[in-house]
């Protein structure tokens, strides 16, 4: 089953890989946030933010942020 994540004005589509936290704060990303903005959106520690983030690259197989927006 497929759920829809808006984080301001993206959405993002669960049941693709992402996991619900690393699809919100990959549409974070998209939105020009930095990690630690993110966290304080959120409410988690910037160092989570940063491990959901290299998860969100490793599943869709970038390196860079740029590229995981891009690719996403």
């Amino acid at each position: 089953m497929e759920s829809t994540i808006v984080s301001g004005q993206r959405k993002g589509q669960l049941g693709r890989g992402l996991a619900q936290r690393e699809l919100h704060c990959l549409l974070a990303v998209a939105q020009g946030m930095t990690a630690k903005e993110i966290a304080r959106s959120i409410d988690i520690a910037p160092g989570t933010v940063t491990k959901r983030l290299s998860a969100a690259m490793f599943k869709l197989g970038v390196q860079r942020r740029a590229a995981m927006v891009a690719e996403a």
